[in-house]
């Protein structure tokens, strides 16, 4: 590929290095989201694995962006810089390190191809949020990610930090185009809730209340489809080893309670 570059002409070979960095810096970020995916799968994370990760993918970008071009353009085909991903996806170590390059600070309020800035971004924070959004998604290639990653961002709340690491930076607090895009795009058809997301100061907050209470929801409507499947394995079971009523509901009463909820009262 370098030999052809140099065979046809300088200028393409100047693009070609160009986008190769450009590859480097969004592979750090690809990278450390699958990471975060296996080890979600492998052991559910911890504090010191997830920290060892993220120590990891600073030594990357630190490195990716040592070839950075301090010209020439920085998108992926979202029209996205390497700060709006980083942002988007809840990588508050990557972040910090672009903030820290000169580019990063040239990233800063740039606006992607759907209008949004890093700031908007991080506040829908959809790695966290998807629930608020679309609270019927069955999509296993939306849904199994989203699920795996989560002990991350809820004991880590990278987006706290990833806020606070763009306001101190001079990003633009505006969030209306953030809005206007989760209203269009968003199937959640609550409208007390669609009001909340288009009059609410503090988007993040209410779309991670939001996205909470759908999630509860969901955990306590499996637990009782799983409660009257019990019930009904029961009544086939011999009348020589059938628990009784009593200890059917003592058993039952146990899993709610194993799963943070109060048990129904029949």
């Amino acid at each position: 590929m370098l030999t052809l570059c140099i065979l046809i002409t300088f200028c393409f070979l100047n693009q070609s290095f160009a986008q190769e960095r450009t590859d480097g810096v969004f592979s750090v970020i690809t990278a450390f989201g699958s990471d975060l995916y296996r080890m979600g799968e492998l052991s559910g994370g911890s504090e010191e694995e997830w920290q060892s990760l993220e120590e990891t993918a600073a030594n990357a970008m630190t490195s990716a962006l040592q070839t950075l071009e301090s010209d020439g353009s920085v998108l992926n085909d979202r029209g996205r810089t390497p700060l709006h991903e980083a942002s988007a996806q809840g990588f508050h170590v990557l972040v910090e390190l672009l903030l820290d390059h000169e580019r990063g600070k040239q990233w800063l309020n740039s606006e992607d191809k759907e209008g949004l800035t890093a700031y908007e971004h991080a506040q829908l924070a959809l790695s966290e949020t998807l629930l608020a959004c679309h609270p019927e998604v069955e999509n296993p290639f939306v849904l199994v990610p989203f699920i795996v990653k989560s002990p991350y961002y809820k004991h880590r709340k990278p987006y706290l930090r990833i806020h606070e690491l763009l306001l101190n930076a001079g990003a633009d607090s505006s969030l209306g185009s953030a809005k206007e895009l989760w209203l269009i795009r968003c199937s959640q058809s609550d409208l007390n809730i669609r009001r909340k997301v288009e009059q609410g100061a503090d988007l993040y907050s209410t779309l991670t209340e939001v996205s909470l209470t759908v999630a509860k929801e969901k955990q306590l409507k499996e637990l009782e489809e799983k409660v009257e499947l019990l019930r009904q394995l029961t009544q086939l079971m011999p009348a020589s080893t059938r628990p009784t009523s009593e200890e059917l509901e003592q058993q039952i009463k146990q899993l709610y309670r194993d799963e943070g909820f109060e048990p129904p009262l029949r």
